[in-house]
């Protein structure tokens, strides 16, 4: 070969490229769906969410129209005959033309098909939630009962709404529904997705991730950005109360670890701050989520005893808490083991998982180790003669999440302050399809791979 030719090709071979690059994950999936409009995956998304937002509402306003045509008859009925009511109803003319014939979420022995759109939870891209019912939380400025659905979001209880405690009956026996048809293998206390938020943002503890704080807002941005419109909400709305340390903007205060001030700036609203701290906004109730668990896990209770406390004047306005102090079977207060007690560290400030796949000691689940709340007598009683009690989470600045002045308290929200409407937007049914399509965007080719089939299984119709 004459020389003239070797170097013609050595310098189109460079033109080419001069590594040879092993991904993480395999590109085929990826272009696969990105190269066939037919199974476009990110067009997939978006229709799964809108139609599982359509089916959302259409039940709930099926559900309000029974009670508003015949109140009486709806109270005496059950719920779940109610529920299959409801679904009956909405899906009447659809058979196995429409989307979702045989997805099989909701399905029971008495409605088979359900035609409801399957969720990230049912399909193990994120972390399912047990539901559960009028349970008294600290979401906003004030504790109210709210139900948690198996996404982990949360919507205020219609005790609080309309006085009608049978449609949160109803929400809930739909919400069990959905979580009994997942499958178990995501609903394992162990489970973690393949590919978790957990692993791509930072918190004040955790700093060494792909991603940072910004880009986490940036990569959900157009899911806000889309609920806002379709809302027609004002996204900077704050309702300021100079009294009332939660409505505070706390933007321009830094975070802290081990009582230091760091370089990490410290979101705006105190549900923000908790969540970048402990992982959860409701560490008193659900601490188990600070671990990265989506369920209580079998053992919680017996490693960490909850504290029983009335809440309400009804005899079932009960609220399980977990305090760093407990007794004993002697009588005693002794540490539970989970926050710092005495200058010993608990297992929320090490990260440490106590059991199962997971067990051992966990840098990205290093939380602030100080109990974040006091519970307070009232002096009022309940119907059943026990002291009612407030559970109140302790200020940020006082319990020492963050350091620095106090001077926006009042200004207006800013996306990712986790503000009252992005607080909204995070307990929307669109919310948990926006998470998944933040992780696609994130890491496109893992998803894909990871994502494909999460059951290594193939339909069967």
């Amino acid at each position: 070969m004459e020389t003239a030719t070797v170097v013609k090709s050595v310098v189109s071979l460079i033109a080419v490229g001069t590594k040879i690059i092993q991904n993480e994950g395999s590109l085929l999936p990826l272009m696969a769906h990105t190269a066939n409009s037919d199974i476009d995956l990110f067009e997939a998304l978006m229709f799964l969410q809108g139609e599982y937002l359509r089916f959302n509402n259409r039940f709930e306003n099926y559900m309000l129209n029974m009670y508003k045509e015949d109140p009486s008859k709806f109270l005496s009925t059950s719920s779940s005959d109610i529920c299959d009511t409801i679904l009956s109803n909405i899906n009447v003319g659809k058979d196995s033309t429409f989307a979702f014939y045989y997805d099989g979420v909701g399905s029971t022995t008495t409605t088979i098909r359900t035609f409801i759109p399957p969720t990230p939870q049912f399909m193990g891209v994120l972390k399912v939630h047990k539901p559960e019912k009028t349970v008294y939380l600290t979401a906003a400025s004030k504790q109210v009962p709210y139900n948690i659905r198996h996404t982990g979001e949360i919507t205020k209880s219609y005790r609080v709404i309309n006085g009608v405690d049978k449609m949160d009956d109803v929400i809930y026996e739909l919400e069990n529904r959905i979580y009994n048809s997942i499958d178990n293998t995501f609903k394992d206390e162990d489970y973690q997705p393949e590919l978790d938020s957990s692993d791509l943002f930072p918190t004040p503890y955790y700093r060494d991730t792909e991603y940072s704080a910004e880009e986490r807002d940036e990569l959900l941005l157009r899911g806000y950005i889309n609920f806002i419109a379709t809302n027609g909400i004002d996204s900077t709305t704050h309702n300021y109360d100079q009294q009332n340390w939660m409505t505070w903007n706390y933007s321009g205060t830094y975070y802290t670890v081990n009582g230091v001030i760091t370089d990490f700036p410290a979101r705006g609203s105190w549900r923000a701050i908790y969540t970048d701290q402990f992982g959860t906004y409701r560490p008193a109730t659900h601490p188990w989520e600070m671990f990265g668990f989506g369920v209580r896990p079998t053992w919680w209770n017996q490693e960490y005893e909850p504290t029983e406390v009335q809440v309400g004047t009804n005899e079932d306005d009960i609220l399980y808490v977990y305090e760093a102090l407990v007794v004993n079977e002697s009588g005693e207060l002794v540490p539970s083991g989970l926050w710092d007690v005495n200058g010993v560290k608990g297992d929320a400030s090490t990260g440490t998982i106590l059991y199962g796949d997971r067990k051992g000691q966990h840098d990205k689940y290093k939380r602030f180790g100080t109990q974040p709340f006091v519970i307070t007598k009232t002096g009022e009683y309940s119907t059943n003669g026990k002291e009612i009690c407030t559970v109140d989470y302790i200020q940020p600045d006082v319990l020492g999440l963050v350091k620095g002045t106090i001077k926006e308290r009042s200004a207006q929200w800013s996306y990712g302050d986790m503000g009252d409407n992005e607080f909204t937007y995070m307990n929307n049914a669109m919310f948990s399809y926006d998470v998944m399509m933040q992780i696609y965007r994130a890491k496109p080719a893992q998803f894909c791979n990871y994502f494909w089939d999460t059951l290594n299984d193939t339909l069967k119709l």
